[in-house]
């Protein structure tokens, strides 16, 4: 790991993703990269610095940003509709149970529900990921629908609504991105 506050950020750069290692029975407190999590936090602070590199006139810079801010959709199944985890090979991390919260597998302090909807810097683009509007809407409804697992007990994860954790970050801006596909009201209640 390098040193710095981007931990893996030579391999997020070279591959476009940040991968876990391939633990075989993975539990809540496996401690590991949070390769998911990181992924989609580095895609926002690249756009952020792009933005710098904008207004400084740095034209060449912006350009390799703007291109690494879009980097979270490598984290993205189509299969799944999920953010999840992939091994340095670029295979997708299994078993794969969307629901299971990790404290840094793949996601940090989060599960697969709580972080898939975490691109605020480009969200035409993760909607288009769920197949547009209605796909995103129905997507984030089951959000706050599904409910959460009581078997599963972490740190973190309390105040819960469906799958959204109102106790913990990761998902704090889940409940504002029904005012990308104008339907506010879905927000507001």
């Amino acid at each position: 790991m390098e040193p710095g506050a981007r931990p893996h950020v030579k391999e997020y750069i070279e591959k476009g993703f940040i991968s876990d290692p391939d633990i075989k029975n993975p539990h809540v407190e496996t401690k590991a990269h949070a390769g998911v999590s990181k992924t989609l936090e580095y895609s926002y602070d690249d756009y952020s610095l792009a933005q710098l590199a904008k207004a400084l006139g740095d034209s060449a810079n912006y350009r390799i940003l703007m291109q690494r801010s879009r980097n979270y959709r490598n984290m993205f199944d189509p299969s799944t509709r999920f953010m999840r985890g992939r091994l340095a090979n670029g295979d997708w991390i299994t078993p794969f149970d969307p629901q299971y919260p990790y404290y840094e597998y793949m996601y940090r302090e989060a599960n697969a529900w709580q972080v898939s909807f975490y691109a605020p810097h480009d969200m035409p683009g993760l909607i288009d990921l769920y197949g547009g509007p209605a796909g995103f809407e129905s997507k984030l409804d089951s959000l706050f629908t599904v409910p959460w697992n009581p078997k599963h007990i972490a740190r973190n994860v309390e105040s819960m609504i469906g799958q959204y954790c109102h106790g913990n970050q990761p998902d704090h801006e889940a409940p504002f991105a029904y005012y990308f596909i104008n339907k506010p009201e879905k927000s507001q209640r």
